[in-house]
């Protein structure tokens, strides 16, 4: 028996932080992260999809843009994915997919990091260098109401 999974992808490559003049919530995916975006929908093919969920940041919203697009599901932005906001959230979405079907979330690396971490140390997810680029993404399955297994899917390139 299978659980549902949930794609957690850190958001592509995003403009420098220390370059951008505007709120940095509206900082936007770079030229590779825009193909690093593109090349989600390739490597997302044979995966059913039920939902997106993205923090509201714009570059969060652009990684999933061009899955939306060919997937024709609407993007629900979440405000307790905002960069900053504590990793609490983004466990409990991915513990409640469970009962929406298979998704793919948008997330900061904070949250990201946070999330993965305990799952390393909760011995569910082994380590894998470069597990944290951005673009990349963990593969869970959750299965009762816990996530039972991990699975680390690299960065589609930015070029």
């Amino acid at each position: 028996m299978t659980g549902t999974f949930v794609h957690v992808i850190r958001h592509a490559e995003a403009g420098d932080r220390e370059r951008w003049a505007g709120p940095d919530e509206l900082r936007p995916l770079s030229d590779g992260g825009h193909h690093q975006a593109a090349r989600l929908v390739q490597l997302y093919t044979d995966r059913p999809l039920r939902q997106l969920v993205s923090s509201p940041f714009l570059r969060c919203v652009q990684t999933l843009e061009p899955l939306a697009e060919a997937r024709g599901l609407p993007i629900a932005l979440r405000e307790e994915l905002a960069e900053g906001m504590p990793w609490g959230h983004l466990e409990k979405l991915v513990l409640e997919a469970e009962g929406e079907g298979s998704t793919a979330v948008c997330v900061h690396g904070d949250a990201f990091r946070a999330l993965v971490s305990d799952l390393w140390e909760r011995g569910i997810a082994r380590r894998v260098n470069r597990s944290f680029r951005k673009g990349a993404t963990w593969v869970l399955e959750v299965r009762d109401g816990t996530v039972v297994s991990a699975r680390y899917e690299p960065a589609p390139p930015a070029s």
